[in-house]
């Protein structure tokens, strides 16, 4: 590229007349189209092109940046789509499509899997059709619950907390957000500004009797929701939830506990017995250290 010479137009000549179609859309481009911008960019790439490659979003982002604004861009491939098919407008076509649908902001995608994720633990779609979202297909039975399932996976935790709550509508319990609203019905209103210490305590004991995925998954989301009523900082629920770990380690849903009482020879229940108050008392004094210096509130 570096040896190929450009020719020049001398500063001050006037725009050439031209049209031509945009790769995407089909249309006919001309100058005409920014008679009412105050000036035109009009730049000559090509896609293979190692600088326009190296530059490339940044191209992206002025043209969103000044869409809007008194500038007109028009990027004309300027190779012959023949002898480099890979400038071809259809591939082109292929490539913008492709980068449209991976975007992350873009919502169809993100409701399609979601709608996947669904039909896996209920056997059914939120659209009945999963395999056509547009015109032909069918229509969302729970729009709004879908958009929020696509919001979650696209922005939000991913794919475990679309997991989580398919499987608690699976089992016949209440969505998250309605048991929010449940727990807070439950929680005497003067107990709401303790809601760390209160989620440092149940921490405790639902960590023992569950699995973390299903404690930080199911259980944390509902404390949290009903804390940030109360104005309480997420952070503090977060650090508070994991204080209840050292009675964790004992339980017997997870492998350590068995590996640990099989090369000390000894049984399950008695190294339980054993270590259980010696996990609470760890527990209570991370609970005390934690108040104390105000990691939780």
């Amino acid at each position: 590229m570096a040896l190929t010479e450009s020719t020049m137009k001398e500063l001050g000549s006037a725009l050439p007349a031209f049209a031509l179609p945009d790769v995407v859309t089909g249309r006919m481009v001309s100058p005409e189209d920014y008679s009412d911008r105050k000036a035109l960019l009009l730049m000559f790439i090509c896609r293979h092109c190692p600088y326009v490659k190296h530059v490339e979003q940044e191209l992206a982002r002025l043209g969103r940046d000044y869409a809007e604004r008194s500038l007109g861009i028009i990027a004309i491939a300027s190779n012959d789509a023949v002898n480099y098919p890979d400038d071809a407008p259809e591939s082109a076509r292929r490539l913008a499509l492709a980068e449209w649908i991976i975007r992350r902001d873009h919502p169809l995608t993100w409701r399609s899997i979601a709608n996947r994720l669904w039909q896996y633990h209920i056997g059914r779609g939120l659209v009945d059709s999963p395999n056509d979202f547009g015109r032909m297909g069918q229509q969302p039975t729970h729009p709004e619950l879908l958009d929020w399932l696509a919001a979650e996976l696209g922005l939000g935790p991913g794919a475990r907390a679309i997991h989580v709550e398919a499987m608690h509508y699976a089992s016949g319990r209440p969505w998250q957000f309605e048991e929010r609203w449940i727990f807070l019905e439950t929680v005497p209103a003067e107990s709401g500004p303790y809601m760390s210490l209160i989620t440092a305590l149940a921490a405790i004991p639902f960590t023992f009797f569950m699995s973390n995925d299903a404690f930080f998954f199911g259980i944390l989301p509902v404390l949290n929701g009903a804390a940030g009523q109360y104005g309480i900082d997420p952070l503090h629920i977060a650090r508070a939830s994991v204080l209840g770990q050292p009675v964790h380690a004992l339980s017997p849903l997870i492998a350590a506990p068995y590996l640990l009482a099989g090369l000390l020879k000894r049984d399950l229940g008695e190294l339980q017995r054993y270590g259980l108050l010696w996990a609470l008392g760890s527990s209570a004094v991370l609970i005390l250290m934690a108040l104390a210096t105000g990691a939780i509130s």
